[in-house]
């Protein structure tokens, strides 16, 4: 018996946790809202390079991820993320994100550079053309949404490319820096997007005071809509600024 040469894409090496990209996700269904902050207060949240939208805008989703190929693994996500600028280029730069399934959280923590935390749950529930969306975490509510979904639905362009930024960040045995410590700039492309706008959107924004993401209690909703997704595509992507080889 001999060993591979360059070993497995992930661990443990004798039975690996995950295989590598790309990873094609889906479908999607869920409920969305676009809220606003000062733009101080979210640029205090976002590390440079990056440049926060002068508008204060952060996205928030609630979704149901029907399957996760090649792992096949149904799971809800809340996600916040800031439409951010580098370079010139625009994009989304994901500030925390919230899973009711452990492994798509190491993956996406390891391989992606996602700030993933596991939640106590996640419900996400529709009838009729109500929505009602909760995320509970270490025992408290985060956060809690409901909307009025409206008749008219609108078709997104059928391939739609997102730039998403990462602060990856994999530790190290040495406890005075990490081993990785990266803005990574990511190729998320959605597939047949359908999204119905929403109305009377309520968001109770509640973090804990002793958390950084307390800033965004205040924060005001502007916009709602519910999307169904057929699929997302996660693939490929570059890294836009090395902290450690530029320290």
């Amino acid at each position: 018996m001999t060993r591979k040469e360059n070993g497995p894409y992930s661990m443990p090496m004798l039975m690996p946790e995950y295989p590598p990209p790309p990873y094609r996700l889906g479908p999607l269904e869920g409920s969305n809202f676009l809220c606003t902050l000062p733009s101080q207060v979210l640029a205090s949240l976002v590390p440079e390079p990056l440049e926060t939208n002068a508008d204060g805008v952060l996205w928030i989703y609630f979704v149901h991820i029907g399957a996760a190929k090649p792992l096949l693994l149904p799971y809800r996500e809340v996600g916040l993320f800031v439409p951010v600028t580098y370079d010139g280029k625009q994009g989304l730069f994901s500030l925390a994100m919230f899973l009711d399934e452990s492994l798509p959280i190491t993956i996406g923590r390891e391989v992606w550079g996602f700030p993933k935390r596991f939640a106590d749950s996640i419900s996400l529930e529709r009838e009729g053309d109500r929505c009602s969306s909760k995320l509970v975490h270490d025992g408290s509510t985060l956060l809690d949404a409901t909307f009025r979904v409206a008749e008219n639905k609108t078709q997104q362009p059928s391939e739609q490319l997102t730039r998403v930024y990462t602060h990856r960040v994999i530790p190290s045995w040495q406890s005075d820096k990490p081993s990785i410590n990266q803005i990574v700039a990511l190729n998320w492309t959605s597939t047949n997007e359908m999204r119905q706008a929403a109305s009377e959107a309520k968001l109770r924004v509640a973090f804990p005071a002793d958390s950084q993401l307390s800033v965004l209690n205040e924060m005001c909703c502007i916009k709602s809509w519910y999307s169904k997704t057929e699929a997302c595509t996660l693939a490929g992507g570059e890294v836009v600024r090395d902290f450690l080889s530029s320290s």
